[in-house]
C-alpha cells in the first residue's frame, strides 16, 4: 500500500505533541482491520488527547481520529471478512 496521511498523537519524555505524519502500514500497529478511508475527522477527545490534557490513549505513538467513513481494505477478523463479503454481494445484486 502506498504511504498515506495519518494524524498521529506522539509522547516523548511527559511531552505529548500531535501533526500530520505521511505514513505506511509498517509504520502502524498491529490489528485486525484496515480501512481504506474516504473520510475522517478530529473529535473532541482526540483534540484533548493530542494536547496531553486527555488521558484517553494509553500507548503512543497513535493514530487518531476515531470518526471515519471508508471501506474495509483487509481483515484477519473472519466475521469482518464475511460481513463485508455479505455486504459487497448484496450491493452487486
Amino acid at each position: 500500500m502506498d504511504p498515506f496521511r495519518a494524524y498521529r498523537v506522539f509522547e516523548k519524555q511527559g511531552k505529548v505533541t500531535a501533526h500530520l505524519d505521511r505514513v505506511t502500514l509498517d509504520d502502524l500497529s498491529e490489528g485486525d482491520i484496515v480501512l481504506r478511508t474516504v473520510w475522517s475527522d478530529i473529535n473532541y477527545k482526540d483534540a484533548l488527547t493530542a494536547t496531553g490534557k486527555g488521558k484517553i490513549m494509553c500507548r503512543f505513538p497513535m493514530v487518531a481520529g476515531i470518526d471515519v467513513a471508508g471501506y474495509v481494505a483487509s481483515s484477519t477478523d473472519s466475521l469482518v471478512q464475511q460481513l463485508t463479503a455479505s455486504r459487497l454481494t448484496e450491493s452487486v445484486k
